[in-house]
């Protein structure tokens, strides 16, 4: 039986130089264009995608799996007079494996007597994996998000003023319009509501409401993935009496491109022979 083999096994260096020459003849400008296509598309994996989420309430410690994640932000609610918390984590069950020096307090907003609100970040953190334990020493409710597509530097673009209210039983951040398209938008709250909230104009990631038995604040973390820069004010509502407090943030993705030419560099490369 003779087996039959397809010709461009047999050709020659000759014959597929003369192949290639009679392809680029009839279309002379195909490299150049597939190859400005292909660096001026819009990456997808510069967006922003959430890894994981939980929350620490009533609890020591809750563990996730980060792996993959360049950003981690956290929202703190607790009592607006009291310094009492500690914000950790650790990987592997190794305490030294820890991110510690990592985290800043992006923004903070006080409700004198009843509530605070903070939002804290840690950009491209040392130590993320399938065992990410994130503790609080003082029972104060920590709520967790991580994410993939942050820049390698100067994550953080605009810092809302936050705003704070009692009685009333909805709250907003107050606008925020980020500099550039594919940003995360975060908003944090701290409520006295035994109601862990609704919220329009972005995604509840974790939210819990208040146990009174135990004087725990209720809060949580909503976001918003952004394509193109919009302004931003999400609305909370929780049950009415309650004293409240609400902060807002937005972080610049790996792909962002930003008002005034900064972000993504393009560049048109031409490839002769």
């Amino acid at each position: 039986m003779m087996l039959q083999t397809s010709p461009w096994c047999w050709e020659t260096p000759t014959q597929r130089r003369l192949e290639r020459s009679r392809f680029l003849t009839r279309w002379p400008n195909m490299r150049a264009l597939l190859l400005t296509f292909l660096l001026l598309a819009p990456r997808a994996f510069g967006a922003y995608t959430l890894v994981a989420h939980g929350q620490v309430f009533s609890t020591t410690d809750i563990t996730l799996n980060t792996t993959g994640a360049s950003l981690i932000v956290i929202t703190i609610s607790n009592w607006s007079g009291s310094g009492d918390w500690t914000l950790g984590d650790y990987v592997d069950g190794n305490g030294a494996h820890n991110n510690a020096g990592c985290y800043t307090q992006a923004a903070v907003k006080l409700n004198p007597g009843h509530t605070a609100s903070r939002i804290f970040y840690c950009l491209n953190p040392t130590w993320v994996g399938a065992a990410h334990v994130f503790y609080n020493g003082y029972g104060v409710p920590l709520f967790i998000a991580a994410y993939a597509g942050a820049p390698s530097t100067s994550v953080l673009d605009v810092v809302g003023t936050g705003n704070a209210n009692v009685g009333p039983d909805t709250i907003q951040p107050g606008p925020i319009t980020p500099q550039c398209s594919k940003e995360l938008v975060v908003m944090g709250w701290s409520t006295e509501s035994g109601s862990s909230g609704a919220l329009n104009g972005a995604t509840i990631v974790e939210s819990h409401g208040m146990d009174g038995g135990n004087d725990i604040k209720g809060g949580g973390l909503g976001h918003l993935i952004q394509t193109t820069a919009t302004i931003a004010n999400p609305t909370l509502t929780v049950s009415a009496g309650a004293g409240n407090a609400t902060t807002i943030v937005s972080f610049k993705a790996a792909d962002s491109v930003c008002a005034g030419g900064g972000g993504r560099v393009q560049r048109r490369i031409i490839v002769g022979e």
